[in-house]
């Protein structure tokens, strides 16, 4: 076996994705901290500070702790959870699409890098940081999350969940678990090679799968969504790190969020200047995945 050492930029065929970390100059005019220098996150904390956020900070933390309990979380995610209601508290945050068997690889490399850098911040910054992991709950694109592939011998295997939900508008959040996801466990536990963890693994697997409240219960009728499913694995492999979960389908969120949206949907003129700013700056050898028009909307 030949084992080679490769760039992490070498994995990405997107040149922003080496812009953005080899050659800052090229994007940065599309954001507005850079992320390489310490002044950037003392400036956002700053702002923080002075009243950049004027949400509701207890009623979000409750309905973060009242997730992730339902998730089956440890004590050090609750108390995270519970620590957002503080004024002083900041959150690095990542987030990923709801794969099954917990998706890609880089959905948990995310996780790592977050939870590390909340701890870097925190004792940085001299105030508590919370890393915290946003689900896509509302994500509709179920061939791009019912699918994974994993080793086999030599090689790799596709393995996927048989039924289909593209066609019911549904997102992964609000689709019941299909029944198809305890053969599809039975395949991966096969293929998996034999060691002191593999049976603590697929025994939770199938439990996560089945047990446990599901976030909204009346729209996949008791049975928990592969949301559901992913969060509680997260939960699992995560534990012990105080990385909080957060569903972008949470009702109890989406009311909290109601003033935001409503902010922004009035304040739209302001939000029209960075999106071109970023295309522009995104638009040189790699060029545009979804090139904008300058057409005035309503």
């Amino acid at each position: 076996m030949h084992i080679e050492r490769v760039p992490g930029i070498a994995l990405s065929p997107s040149g922003a994705v080496a812009a953005y970390l080899g050659d800052w100059a090229r994007v940065a005019p599309a954001y507005e901290y850079d992320w390489r220098r310490q002044e950037s996150f003392e400036r956002r904390a700053a702002y923080l500070s002075a009243g950049g956020y004027a949400g509701d900070r207890a009623a979000v933390a409750a309905a973060l702790e009242r997730y992730n309990r339902a998730l089956g979380a440890d004590e050090a995610s609750l108390e995270n959870a519970r620590l957002l209601g503080r004024p002083e508290t900041l959150a690095a945050v990542t987030g990923q699409q709801a794969g099954i068997f917990t998706g890609p690889a880089y959905s948990i490399y995310k996780a790592m890098t977050t939870i590390r850098l909340a701890r870097q911040q925190s004792q940085r910054l001299g105030v508590p940081v919370v890393p915290v992991f946003w689900i896509a709950g509302e994500d509709h694109d179920w061939h791009e999350v019912s699918w994974v592939m994993v080793p086999a011998g030599n090689e790799t295997r596709r393995l996927a969940l048989s039924e289909r939900f593209d066609g019911e508008r549904r997102s992964v959040a609000l689709a019941p678990m299909p029944a198809s996801v305890s053969d599809l466990i039975d395949e991966f536990a096969q293929l998996m090679p034999d060691t002191e963890f593999k049976e603590e693994v697929i025994a939770h697997l199938r439990e996560a799968a089945v047990g446990g409240p599901a976030l909204d219960p009346e729209a996949t009728g008791g049975a928990p969504s592969l949301a559901d499913w992913f969060g509680r694995l997260m939960a699992w492999v995560f534990r012990g790190t105080g990385l909080v979960f957060l569903n972008s389908s949470d009702p109890a969120l989406r009311r909290i969020e109601a003033p935001f949206f409503a902010r922004a949907c009035s304040s739209r003129r302001r939000w029209r200047r960075p999106v071109p700013l970023a295309s522009t700056a995104g638009s040189g050898s790699w060029g545009l995945r979804v090139p904008l028009s300058r057409r005035r909307t309503a």
